[in-house]
This record gives structure tokens, sequence and C-alpha cells, in this order.
């Protein structure tokens, strides 16, 4: 809308400012000036998925999360400091039964990691059953659980015998991240989230970003990168 000011716009490739208006609210938003926001009438924040900036807003009591689409999320300013702070957990690749280790292809754009996601994300295949070990933390409600879809798989199921609302659910498949979030029912007896394909065997597609040399898979497979989870209470 022409009333909507930005900082900046998006553009081809990465771009990392140490000038500027974006450079200068990034860095009031590191130190919780909420001040600054205030006084140049910044009241929303958008993030990435690929970025790092979305887990210091996450972490914040002055900004909650209004909008998730496609892994992007739309935040809005809380000057008061009561925005409701979900528990973000890390996916480590021994935490899923299954699933390969893959090499990040942004591993090197990534400036922060306080989640300790390192460089590696764990990738489970089209048509293999994997299996994710959790540990949910007691007062939880919500569970959301980011993941990143490789290619163009088909359906994708994830269950939990025992601690959710509803025991089964069928997940995005489109290319592309996406924040799948499900009602806990009982925290305790949360321990283990099972991933499931209507396919047998993945497909064969050929990946942009190793042809760009970013990536270090060229002939690609189908499958799903597991990011992190969030608990909110």
């Amino acid at each position: 809308p022409s009333t909507v000011w930005t900082t900046s716009i998006p553009t081809l490739g990465l771009v990392h400012l140490e000038e500027g208006e974006q450079a200068e609210a990034t860095r009031a938003l590191y130190a919780e000036n909420v001040s600054y926001f205030l006084e140049h009438d910044m009241l929303h924040a958008l993030t990435s998925p690929l970025g790092t900036v979305q887990w210091t807003l996450a972490a914040s009591p002055h900004w909650e999360a209004k909008e998730h689409i496609d892994g992007a999320t739309l935040w809005m300013l809380k000057p008061n400091g009561d925005a409701s702070i979900p528990e973000l957990t890390g996916i480590d690749e021994s935490d899923c039964v299954g699933c390969e280790t893959r090499l990040d292809p942004w591993r090197d754009h990534k400036f922060r990691d306080p989640l300790n996601l390192g460089t590696d994300r764990p990738f489970l295949p089209e048509g293999t059953a994997g299996m994710l070990r959790i540990v949910a933390p007691q007062e939880a409600v919500e569970l959301c659980v980011v993941y990143e879809v490789i290619g163009q798989p088909a359906a994708l199921y994830l269950q939990s015998p025992s601690g959710l609302e509803r025991p089964f659910h069928g997940l995005r498949t489109d290319a592309g991240y996406h924040q799948a979030c499900f009602g806990v029912e009982n925290a305790s007896a949360l321990e283990e989230l099972a991933l499931s394909w209507k396919s047998e065997e993945p497909s064969r597609w050929v990946n942009p970003l190793g042809l760009s040399g970013r990536d270090t898979v060229l002939l690609d497979r189908t499958g799903v990168k597991l990011q992190w989870l969030e608990w909110r209470a």
C-alpha cells in the first residue's frame, strides 16, 4: 500500500549492508532499542526463513509474529514488552532417525546461530520413513515444525502415538519453507514424531543451487529438510 514505507526492498542475490536505514534498524533490533522504532514509526518487520534475524525477534518480548507465509514472517512491534515468546529448538541430524546429513547451501550467509543449527541439516528422502526425537516443554500447548520441502514430492504425513490433540496430520509438500502447527494435549507424553510418505521412493530433479555451485547436489532427490521447532505455552 502507498501508506507503507520500507527500509529496503528485495534485491537479486544476497546483500549485506553496513550503512543505511536497514542497517540502523537491524542494530536497533539487536540492542532492543524500542525507542528507535517508535521515533522512526517502524511498527512492523518482515523476515525470511533463510535469514537469522527471525530468531532474535522470536526471543524478544517487544516483537510478536502476526502472519506466517511459506516460512516468511510478519512481526508487530510490542512497545510494552508483552509479546508472547515461543521456545525455539534447533533440529540436529542426531535427532532424526532415517535422515541423512546435508550441507546448508546458505551456511556462509548466516551470521548468527542462536539455535546451534551448524552448517548441516537433516534431510529425509521421499519414501524413507523417519522418526524425530523431541523433548517437549511441560507447559507447551502448541508445537510448530519449520521444514523445507525439496523438489515436488507427493503427500507427506506426520503422526505421534501420544501427546498431540490429533495424532495424524498431512503436511504441505509444495517446494520451499513451511511452518506446520499442532495442538499439544499432553506434553509429558510427546516424545517422538513419525514422518511417512505416500510414495515409496524419491523422484529425481535438477537442483538449480547445484548448477550455481551453492549446493553440493546437482541431480537431487525429492524430500524434506528439517529446520527447527517452536513451542508455545
